[in-house]
């Protein structure tokens, strides 16, 4: 044995750490103050076998055992300790399965941060591991994530309710996933306050409605956003007004031309009781229904127009660009012209053309009335028109926005002429016989008289001939159907 403390006062020691399963001897010797001794016997004891404890069992997890609605970006949180301070390391087990299998192993950070999805939910526990081995693991615990949010409401990127909007627009909207799934929409437009599906699951957020579109109407219009789990959203229903007048490319010419947008009706077609300048075949008045409405030119069409068009200038007058063209046979424009165009290109109707002469006033000789000498402020004819034509646009127009449609040229129109047409002709979108030898052509010209403009005047020409009384006026459909 050997001394180790000496000369102390208590009648207690502390050792120290003692090695584990180990026999020691220990002995006391008393001193008082005449340094008299007495030596104690030696004792002994046996220190007993250390067990080293396992770890605390990992507790307080984050997130709570079966919390839901947690986000994709959680990550696993636990506590844990040793008794006896020793280091401790962590297998993680996490998974779909309610015996969740391992993701981690040895780790020493007491976190974790998994891969989630939506609307899912997850099992975990964690296991602590001292130096010497020892293990304690936690309960199983279970969280749910979020479930799939639908996307958010879609929004127009151009004002709604707006005005004025060109027929060539290009409908636009912003809309977002708050997971970041993709989404296809489907777009509903129509002129009704319902509208109608026109595209299906799109990934675009533009839609462009070519060719749908008419002049001077409000649209309807709405986006359904679907995203990845099919969840829906669905937008406000908004509206936009289309202008009345519009520019369109003539074929694949640099040239433009000025349309008016002349929405269906119904109207009296025909001379009134009374109308005395009439010729019997401007009888019987009789209603007529224009079921769709069209665009027609705002002027008729120039010198400028057609030789853009067919490189052509065999005009009575040329060199004046913004004079009507005319000397050209309704052959010639559906030879030469409207091939260039395209099918959506044509000429009007006879019906087509007094609707839209008449312009809402059905029931005199004009639209102003019956007075011949207000056609000085509308029209070139033969008191006026110093026995040649005129610019198109020099006269007042007619309510709906057209010029000359009283004098300059006469306009071809699309009908075969028959004299009897009025007794049996169809009160819905008229087009004339089905066949004949002579061609309809309306408005009068810049040599006839006042009587000969009138808005039932009806005239007609061999289809070949070429005069510099004869012009034309064209029309555009207003949507995606083909004329026939």
């Amino acid at each position: 044995m050997q001394m180790v403390a000496s000369g102390q006062s208590s009648q207690e020691f502390h050792p120290g750490s003692l090695l584990a399963y180990t026999a020691y001897y220990w002995q006391v010797i008393a001193k008082d103050d005449q340094d008299h001794e007495t030596s104690s016997p030696v004792w002994t004891f046996v220190t007993a076998e250390v067990i080293n404890m396992p770890p605390n069992q990992p507790a307080t997890p984050a997130p709570r055992n079966e919390e839901i609605d947690l986000p994709l970006a959680t990550t696993l949180t636990w506590t844990c300790s040793d008794p006896e301070g020793d280091d401790l390391t962590y297998d993680v087990y996490f998974g779909t399965e309610e015996i969740p299998p391992l993701v981690s192993e040895d780790q020493i950070e007491e976190s974790y941060t998994p891969d989630l999805e939506i609307e899912t939910t997850y099992y975990w526990m964690i296991i602590a591991r001292a130096d010497e081995g020892e293990e304690s693991p936690s309960p199983v615990w279970s969280f749910t994530t979020i479930p799939n949010l639908p996307p958010t409401i879609p929004l127009p990127e151009q004002d709604d309710a707006s005005l004025d909007i060109d027929i060539g627009l290009t409908l636009s909207w912003t809309c977002t996933d708050p997971e970041g799934d993709s989404i296809r929409y489907d777009i509903y437009l129509s002129d009704f306050p319902d509208p109608e599906l026109v595209s299906e699951g799109q990934a675009d957020m533009t839609y462009q409605p070519e060719n749908l579109l008419k002049g001077g109407t409000t649209y309807y219009w709405k986006i359904v956003a679907i995203d990845d789990s099919d969840n829906i959203t669905e937008s406000p229903i908004w509206t936009f007004t289309t202008v009345w007048e519009y520019e369109f490319q003539l074929g694949s010419s640099e040239s433009t031309i000025s349309m008016v947008w002349i929405p269906d009706g119904t109207f009296m077609m025909g001379a009134i009781d009374g109308e005395y300048d009439a010729g019997y075949d401007e009888t019987p008045r009789h209603e007529v229904t224009i079921s769709e409405g069209f665009w027609m030119g705002k002027y008729e069409l120039t010198q400028l127009q057609w030789e853009a068009v067919t490189g052509e200038r065999d005009f009575t007058w040329p060199g004046n660009p913004d004079r009507p063209a005319e000397a050209i046979s309704h052959d010639d424009i559906m030879r030469d012209f409207l091939p260039e165009l395209g099918d959506e290109w044509r000429l009007p109707t006879e019906a087509e053309w007094e609707y839209a002469c008449r312009a809402g006033e059905d029931d005199d000789w004009f639209w102003w009335g019956s007075a011949y000498e207000y056609l000085d402020y509308h029209g070139w004819y033969y008191d006026n028109s110093d026995d040649e034509t005129h610019d198109v646009g020099g006269k007042d127009p007619n309510p709906w926005g057209l010029y000359d449609m009283h004098g300059n040229v006469w306009e071809w129109c699309s009908d075969w002429y028959y004299s009897y047409y009025y007794e049996s002709s169809p009160s819905v979108d008229p087009t004339g016989p089905e066949n004949g030898a002579i061609r309809i052509a309306r408005g009068g010209g810049w040599s006839f008289d006042a009587s000969f403009c009138r808005s039932a005047n009806r005239g007609y020409y061999n289809p070949s001939y070429r005069s510099s009384l004869i012009g034309l006026r064209l029309v555009r459909l207003g949507d995606s159907r083909s004329y026939f």
